[in-house]
């Protein structure tokens, strides 16, 4: 959703608009915390966005195999992305 109405809006209402996209997981989901953590690790190599919209089109694969799996996919450097899942700062951006 984020991705269509979004455009539409900044050509609409220019700098008047601001788009904030806000983690939350769910607790209790057994997998949001890992699932938003693994976003987060996207993130420091710049495809928290692409990440996430793999997310969202995989919700029933949130194991933390998949999401190694989807961090190949999108060509992020494997040794980076799961030092950032583990980290504690990824943990505290999301609490």
């Amino acid at each position: 959703m984020h991705r269509t109405l979004f455009p539409e809006l900044l050509k609409e209402y220019g700098d008047r608009v601001q788009f904030v996209f806000k983690v939350s997981p769910m607790p209790l989901h057994t997998h949001a915390k890992l699932a938003s953590a693994a976003a987060f690790a996207a993130g420091e190599q710049g495809k928290f966005w692409e990440y996430a919209d793999l997310l969202f089109a995989h919700p029933d694969a949130l194991e933390r195999e998949a999401l190694e799996t989807r961090a190949r996919v999108l060509g992020l450097d494997l040794k980076r992305f799961t030092a950032a899942l583990d980290s504690t700062a990824v943990a505290a951006q999301i609490e």
